[in-house]
């Protein structure tokens, strides 16, 4: 799957792919989660932590997110449609803080500027 923001990119030689997100039911009644089965896979193909991306998932899907004992990453309850929207979550986390807003491309890496500004340094083009 092609790394995209909100637009999708049907170009087969885009060389910047990412592994779909697998995410997975448990449980039952109070107990229901979400175990998001690869997202350290995805994390690594952004570039990003796997924490961090957790925790919008946490704020988009509005639920509570955890890591298990064993590693797993988890969000709380069942969304309706949650393979989708997981997705799409995904695609605008990545719009938000992964693609260049000059060239587009998901060669970037952020720094704190000042406390609490965020600054996106891109690799592609050197926008800052």
């Amino acid at each position: 799957m092609n790394i995209q923001g909100n637009e999708p990119i049907h170009d087969p030689n885009y060389r910047y792919r990412m592994p779909p997100l697998v995410a997975k039911k448990e449980g039952g009644g109070n107990g229901k989660r979400t175990v998001l089965v690869n997202l350290q896979a995805v994390a690594q193909a952004l570039d990003r932590p796997s924490e961090e991306i957790l925790r919008f998932l946490s704020v988009e899907m509005s639920c509570s997110s955890k890591t298990s004992k064993d590693g797993a990453l988890e969000l709380r309850g069942w969304p309706e449609s949650f393979s989708c929207d997981l997705q799409q979550a995904i695609f605008k986390y990545i719009e938000l803080f992964v693609l260049c807003p000059s060239c587009g491309k998901p060669e970037t890496r952020y720094s704190i500027i000042s406390g609490r500004d965020l600054s996106l340094d891109c690799a592609a083009c050197g926008a800052c």
